[in-house]
């Protein structure tokens, strides 16, 4: 069987973090019809997938964590009667320190959760209330210890070049992680998003030499913390990469459910609206419809392999082009394979519309 992932966007916030992009409302009053359309949703799209076997689930947003356990239970109980689940599949669930229980997290085991995500964000109480952030350290620890009791794949996020964040400060942060000893962390550079609060204060990061020095730091301390960097912002123990989002950075099937959340599916990527309320009628419009044609897969290959530390075959690349990244220590080639260095993950973005244009 085909392998398929399960991507399910929940579109719930306490609070709207200053920093966030993604589709997330405050009001909650349309939660329970919210999950009553995602099992409509599962259940109607699952009659093309009877060729598949799901090995990775993620429930992301927003904040999965604040729905009810027995909304969680309801779900799985959905894509276990509709879709093909392996044995061994990946299951991740994001979860927000204000709003986690241990109640939560029981349903979440029984329910066959078997990796937790959680947002550290920073250990610093300034810089969380800048961040729009609802936990301080105490709460985020009291989370995490609960978590903890009941999984052995953990996930923290964090994030650096925060407006007015020195490198100092970032090492408190991560002092404090290295106390934590998660299996997996996340660690994101700050991108001010058009249209969020934080865009809208003014308030500046630090320059990019700063902000490398940032990423070359936490780069250096995870890896003696035994985490080992597969993915430009990704981190982990030996066996515990996620193996959802892999999926995304390789080219292989998922499918998003939710409003706002996205699909590759059967050469075809494809969204739907940020509409909770054309969601809860079942109005699944499809947006951004795109084939994957030949000369795309190619071009994806390049842009999500190089998101990689693996790299990609030298040989997909433009050989007249690749001289000046080796030259100056943005890229290394090893075994046929042309691999960013941490120089070059920092300026990815530029390297990979000069490889792909």
């Amino acid at each position: 069987m085909n392998s398929l992932g399960l991507y399910i966007h929940v579109p719930f916030c306490l609070q709207k973090c200053a920093y966030c992009d993604f589709y997330s409302l405050t009001d909650q009053s349309l939660r329970s019809c919210y999950v009553d359309s995602l099992l409509h949703q599962l259940a109607m799209e699952s009659s093309r997938c009877q060729s598949y076997l799901v090995d990775t689930i993620y429930i992301g947003g927003g904040t999965p964590s604040l729905l009810a356990a027995a909304d969680i239970e309801r779900i799985f109980q959905t894509i276990h009667t509709y879709f093909c689940v392996s044995d061994q599949a990946e299951i991740t669930i994001e979860v927000n320190p204000s709003s986690v229980t241990k109640e939560k997290a029981v349903a979440y085991a029984a329910c066959g959760v078997n990796r937790v995500s959680i947002g550290l964000q920073s250990g610093n109480r300034a810089e969380l209330a800048m961040l729009g952030r609802l936990h301080d350290r105490e709460l985020f620890e009291k989370a995490y210890n609960v978590l903890r009791g009941m999984f052995s794949n953990v996930n923290v996020d964090i994030m650096y070049g925060l407006p007015d964040q020195t490198l100092l400060q970032l090492s408190r942060t991560v002092d404090y992680l290295s106390t934590l000893q998660p299996e997996h962390v996340s660690a994101y550079c700050l991108k001010i998003e058009e249209g969020t609060a934080l865009a809208r204060s003014g308030l500046a990061q630090p320059d990019e030499d700063t902000q490398f020095h940032m990423y070359a730091y936490i780069i250096e301390q995870l890896h003696a913390m035994g985490l080992s960097q597969y993915e430009i912002s990704n981190f982990a123990r030996e066996g515990f990469a996620s193996q959802h989002n892999l999926k995304y950075w390789s080219g292989r099937a998922y499918l998003g459910f939710g409003p706002s959340a996205y699909s590759y599916f059967e050469g075809k990527r494809y969204g739907l609206p940020r509409d909770l309320t054309a969601y809860i009628q079942h109005r699944y419009t499809i947006i951004d419809e795109e084939i994957i044609d030949e000369e795309a897969v190619r071009q994806e290959n390049i842009i999500f392999g190089l998101r990689l530390t693996d790299g990609v075959p030298v040989n997909l690349l433009p050989a007249d082009r690749l001289s000046i990244y080796l030259d100056n220590g943005y890229a290394v080639i090893e075994n046929g394979r042309f691999k960013l260095t941490t120089k070059g993950f920092f300026v990815s973005n530029s390297i990979l519309c000069d490889l792909i244009d």
